[in-house]
């Protein structure tokens, strides 16, 4: 058995909203955290749908469907390693760098243009 918070639990798997009896904790739980859920599945920030495991993809602390995991500006396919995150939307790396990268002379002109 294992102590967490004021709740005793014979496990960590066992930590689910129905393993709650208080409903006033488990209206706080659905409340908060990655996002709000509907009958137990996350709902995608996107599209505002539930997301289900089988199209559940991770990334900005919440939970995306794959179909709605792409660039916020160009639409571009994304995954974990190609991804930024600005104000709960995704980004490719290109756009993030463009639309929220460094500005000025010398930023992401290219090695070509540099004058001496």
């Amino acid at each position: 058995m294992e102590l967490v918070g004021t709740w005793i639990f014979r496990s960590l798997c066992d930590l689910s909203l129905q393993s709650l009896a208080c409903s006033s904790c488990i209206a706080k739980l659905k409340g908060s955290g990655s996002g709000a859920t509907f009958g137990g599945a996350p709902k995608c920030p996107r599209c505002d749908k539930a997301v289900y495991m089988a199209e559940k993809m991770l990334g900005a602390g919440q939970t995306w469907h794959k179909g709605c995991f792409v660039c916020f500006s160009c639409k571009k396919t994304l995954d974990s390693t190609t991804m930024n995150d600005k104000d709960g939307q995704i980004y490719c790396k290109g756009c993030y760098r463009r639309d929220f990268g460094p500005k000025g002379v010398g930023y992401g002109v290219g090695g070509g243009t540099l004058q001496t």
